[in-house]
């Protein structure tokens, strides 16, 4: 079941969905809120991230450095302040992958 709140964003984020796109909002507020996407998939993935523990403010992603941290096997690759858009490549490395998600052999 859906809360109040969340109901409200969803049906919010239809009626911009439903909007012809020359005639949504330009403005900073909808694009933060939504990007450049469809508003109703980004509502339900906001919805669906909030119930699961994961928060995102903005959509995009810039090179900006981050402070990053992790615990576990590996977590010395994420000890200190790293761009966020070399991130992926270190979970992969990780996870034993290079970027092409292909298993990485080791010798």
């Amino acid at each position: 079941n859906l809360e109040a709140g969340e109901t409200a964003r969803l049906r919010e984020a239809f009626r911009y969905s439903m909007t012809d796109l020359t005639k949504r909002p330009k403005t900073d507020a909808f694009l933060d809120k939504y990007g450049k996407f469809e508003p109703l998939t980004v509502a339900i993935a906001r919805v669906l991230a909030a119930r699961a523990g994961v928060t995102f403010e903005l959509f995009g992603q810039t090179a900006a450095p981050m402070p990053v941290s992790a615990i576990g096997r590996g977590s010395e690759s994420f000890a200190g302040v790293y761009p966020q858009t070399a991130l992926f490549a270190k979970i992969l490395r990780a996870m034993g992958l290079d970027e092409n998600g292909e298993k990485i052999i080791q010798p």
